[in-house]
């Protein structure tokens, strides 16, 4: 793991987290998890399985003091994962 990221896994669940100024350094994070060498999709071809890429969900979390809608953009960026 490098900095700002965490993954957390119980049986057939998995939570990856990741820490960023801006979400969409984020989302790069968790994206990188995933398709970096030993990352997620190197896992599942290891071990033969497969994701349930219906079951995948993003939750941004910032310190903002309101919420922003889907689609809505703070600073010129778009929320869109």
């Amino acid at each position: 793991m490098e900095s700002g990221e965490d993954a957390i896994t119980f049986v057939d669940d998995t939570l990856l987290l990741a820490r960023g100024k801006m979400l969409a350094e984020a989302n790069d994070k968790v994206k990188g998890m995933m398709e970096r060498e030993g990352g997620g999709l190197d896992w599942v071809r290891m071990h033969q399985c497969n994701f349930a890429l219906d079951k995948f969900r993003v939750m941004g979390l910032t310190r903002q003091g309101r919420q922003l809608l889907q689609g809505q953009t703070k600073q010129g960026q778009s929320n869109d994962c």
